[in-house]
């Protein structure tokens, strides 16, 4: 299989009469732009995509204006890569919440102009429901992003529920004096390519630099491997030296699945203010994917589950 995006690939969805279907988008150039509503519609088609079964954009193609030949496509239509980038692009995606993992941008070079391309947009089938910046979800349906009723979003939130999650992310505060982070697989598969996105920026004091299994990730994490680091003190989040909580996104390969998913965990220090002592290792007693709270802390530190 092909699996180089160029213009002579493109060309063959034109001679080849190729048809949009529920996987196949054409998009003529102005499609993009930087306004508002394009940007809305940018987020509306590709969570469509991820809401449905996943699929290709392209944006760069136009499509013939008769009816008989609707959803053929007829030319390429080239974008100004000067105008719209790959980054401006990738920007306006991320806005979809939550976020899509693993979008991949192909910037397609045409007519041998530097500044004339084609972006092919992968969008994978997707484990959870997705909203548009309109705060409404689309489903692919003959040839267009329709909205979807209640009980199709809880049909896709539902396609989660078959397997369980491996990477978890807590804290622990010893005697309330001295924060460690933990990262550890909970299941009983082996995360592969893990990442760690901070939401909100870790503050390392005194130079220190943060670990490399935070900064960079991991090829494998194993069942039961648990990687502890320590922060900083307590008392530093009360003299606001460094943020009072943290958010991180993981996200990795589950081999279940063979998808790559992605959790957003929040930890609130604000929570340990009254708590005297935690238990050492709170990952090991908590399995499931569902808020939990550590057991000896009357004012629970939570780490928020959230699907992503």
């Amino acid at each position: 299989m092909n699996n180089i995006w160029d213009q002579a690939r493109l060309e063959s969805y034109i001679t080849d009469e190729i048809e949009e279907n529920l996987a196949l988008d054409y998009k003529a150039s102005g499609a993009l732009a930087k306004t508002d509503d394009k940007r809305k519609e940018v987020t509306k088609d590709v969570s469509a995509f991820a809401n449905s079964a996943g699929g290709i954009i392209i944006y760069g193609i136009k499509e013939y204006n008769d009816h008989a030949r609707k959803h053929l496509a007829e030319k390429t239509d080239a974008i100004d890569r000067t105008q719209i980038s790959k980054e401006w692009l990738e920007q306006v995606i991320s806005n979809i919440r939550p976020r899509i993992p693993d979008v991949v941008i192909h910037p397609v070079p045409l007519n041998g102009v530097p500044t004339q391309v084609a972006y092919v947009v992968e969008i994978p089938r997707s484990i959870t429901a997705h909203q548009a910046t309109d705060h409404r979800y689309y489903r692919r349906y003959n040839f267009e992003s329709v909205p979807m009723e209640d009980y199709e979003i809880q049909d896709v939130r539902n396609r989660r529920r078959s397997f369980s999650p491996l990477v978890k992310f807590d804290v622990e505060v010893r005697h309330g004096v001295a924060i460690t982070l933990i990262v550890a697989n909970v299941g009983n598969s082996i995360a592969q390519d893990v990442k760690f996105n901070f939401l909100t920026p870790l503050v390392w004091k005194d130079n220190r630099e943060m670990p490399p299994l935070l900064k960079d990730g991991t090829k494998y994490l194993s069942p039961g491997e648990i990687h502890k680091f320590h922060y900083e003190s307590f008392l530093s989040t009360v003299n606001n030296e460094i943020p009072s909580n943290i958010d991180v996104e993981i996200s990795y390969t589950h081999p279940e699945i063979g998808q790559r998913i992605s959790d957003i965990f929040r930890i609130d220090f604000k929570n340990y203010f009254f708590c005297a002592s935690c238990p050492v290792d709170p990952l090991l007693h908590h399995r499931s994917g569902s808020p939990r709270s550590f057991a000896g802390c009357p004012a629970s530190a939570v780490a928020l589950y959230c699907s992503n």
